[in-house]
């Protein structure tokens, strides 16, 4: 439910995430987090999660414009699903205007595909020149876990939690240069063409 006090320029983020929340049925994984297609379009994806929305949204829509790739926000893992999510269509917030959103693109909503690698963007600049340094689960769990729920909007219980942990290990995570956005669109672009298993300190 939106809250009925908030300003007019408040609804829209609330509605979007109280859908992107509220789409988990039975042991779902409902994730409030972007979605961009690979840059060869070929079906798998990338999902770029943050706790600011803003920062979020930014690096979604900045690859999507560097591969002319389409775009979302929300997703789907479904228990009926081992490794695939579904995008929900839901809009991402403008750069740079405040309470302006664009709407997901067709090829984005209700699509099923892998996702490749989880991206989580930072404004401090890393020391890698290419843009992404690799990621444990349990880093990108500390930026991913609070955008997770399961029916009816509820946190995830220890099982919920267990299985987002398992389907992490299989993807690529990255953590991704706001300040160079062009070299980490063709790092990423390089590297997951590779389907090369990541290598990251730690077990998680």
């Amino acid at each position: 439910m939106v809250h009925p006090r908030l300003p007019l320029s408040a609804v829209a983020p609330a509605l979007a995430r109280c859908l992107a929340t509220q789409a988990a049925k039975h042991d779902d994984i409902a994730i409030d987090a972007g979605l961009v297609a690979g840059p060869d379009q070929a079906g798998a994806m990338f999902m770029v999660s943050h706790s600011e929305p803003i920062l979020r949204d930014a690096l979604t829509l900045s690859l999507a414009t560097h591969w002319r790739a389409d775009y979302g926000r929300g997703a789907l893992l479904k228990a009926s699903v081992d490794d695939h999510v579904e995008g929900l269509g839901l809009p991402l917030q403008a750069p740079d205007q405040e309470g302006m959103f664009l709407p997901a693109m067709a090829g984005m909503t209700g699509n099923t595909a892998q996702v490749l690698a989880v991206l989580v963007p930072t404004k401090a600049p890393l020391e890698d020149k290419s843009g992404v340094q690799a990621m444990t689960v349990n880093e990108v769990l500390r930026h991913l876990v609070a955008n997770c729920c399961s029916e009816d909007g509820r946190p995830l219980d220890t099982g919920g939690f267990t299985r987002l942990a398992d389907w992490l290990e299989g993807c690529e995570r990255y953590l991704v240069d706001m300040n160079n956005p062009e070299a980490a669109a063709a790092a990423l672009s390089g590297r997951c063409s590779q389907r090369a298993p990541q290598k990251a300190s730690g077990s998680r």
